[in-house]
């Protein structure tokens, strides 16, 4: 049995969601810049990382909200 089969029918509750950003300069030409996805639901909040690469695709991200 694959683990969508397991999760399938678990409730999913979101009451809400919060971006972040983080970044770290890797050297004197890159910084990696990250997003960090915060839900909310049920009295428990889940974390998560984008892990896109590109920097401005991560600045558009949490312009977008």
């Amino acid at each position: 049995m694959s683990l969508y089969d397991l999760i399938t029918d678990l409730p999913v509750e979101i009451d809400g969601y919060e971006l972040s950003g983080l970044e770290q300069p890797m050297g004197p030409e890159f910084t990696r810049y990250t997003t960090v996805i915060t839900m909310k639901g049920a009295g428990t909040d889940g974390i998560g990382e984008d892990v896109i690469y590109d920097g401005l695709d991560h600045m558009a991200l949490r312009d977008a909200g």
